[in-house]
């Protein structure tokens, strides 16, 4: 009888000694996992909010004469458009170049970005212009993309978009989206 309970004894020990090293195991599995996790995209309002108002902005391109300057949203559907604009000089420029000096300027402003975790948060941006028909079976066009900094490594990431209703003959939307990465 006291083998018995000796050799049960033994059992159980060795029993609870696998459950261990499996918990130990699953642990150290569990925490490698989710330190090597994506940086999760959270949609952000201050970001819709900034590419809302620099929609609203005035720029430099003008059209026909000079008090007739253009704002944001009508450049995007003028670059959509290919149409050209007026420098200071009265020579025509390429509406898609306005528009990208002006927005990267609004948000690069806005958003501080640096390599240096230490003076600021924000790593890089990425902003995407495209046009998606009504008609869904269609591919995206992509009207303009440009980016600040270096955009990986991200310890997180954030973004907001806008749109722009066309109504022409070509109907379907303007899309602004812009991604934030976040030192």
């Amino acid at each position: 009888m006291k083998q018995t309970i000796k050799k049960s004894q033994q059992e159980i020990i060795g029993f609870v000694l696998i459950i261990v090293i499996v918990s130990i195991i699953g642990v150290i599995f569990l925490a490698i996992t989710i330190g090597r996790g994506e940086p999760s995209e959270q949609s952000s309002i201050q970001i819709s909010n900034l590419l809302e108002a620099s929609m609203y902005s005035t720029t430099d391109c003008v059209v026909g004469f000079v008090p007739q300057y253009k704002d944001g949203q009508d450049l995007v559907k003028a670059c959509w458009n290919q149409d050209r604009c007026l420098d200071k000089n009265e020579e025509t420029i390429d509406s898609c170049v306005v528009l990208e000096e002006t927005l990267g300027k609004i948000i690069s402003e806005s958003l501080d970005v640096c390599d240096d975790a230490n003076e600021c948060n924000n790593k890089a941006y990425n902003l995407n212009i495209y046009y998606s028909p009504l008609d869904q079976t269609l591919p995206h066009e992509e009207i303009l993309i440009f980016e600040e900094g270096v955009y990986e490594s991200c310890r997180s990431e954030f973004g907001g978009s806008h749109e722009i209703h066309l109504t022409s003959l070509t109907a379907g939307t303007l899309n602004l989206e812009l991604k934030v990465c976040k030192n």
